[in-house]
């Protein structure tokens, strides 16, 4: 099986199937709206954490979930550096 060719006007290699053939600023819009959802749930587990704690819940299962959230947040954000605008 032969390799993808990097494409030489976008940050990223040009990679196969559908997200490969998405212009960068199509890539840019998705990763967008995948920040929004994994900020939105991100929000939510780090409230759901700190209620847990106020009252005195254990909260092991909350933090793993933030966590979880937190990595996700920040591997998209990542991602999403690298499509910037020409």
């Amino acid at each position: 099986m032969a390799a993808a060719s990097p494409s030489s006007s976008g940050a990223r290699g040009s990679g196969s199937g559908w997200w490969g053939r998405q212009s960068n600023a199509r890539k840019r819009e998705h990763l967008e709206t995948l920040l929004g959802l994994v900020g939105f749930f991100t929000l939510a587990a780090l409230v759901t954490t700190v209620w847990a704690e106020l009252s005195g819940r254990p909260a092991l299962i909350e933090v793993g979930v933030l966590v979880l959230f937190l990595a996700a947040f920040y591997f998209t954000y990542r991602s999403w550096q690298g499509y910037r605008d020409p």
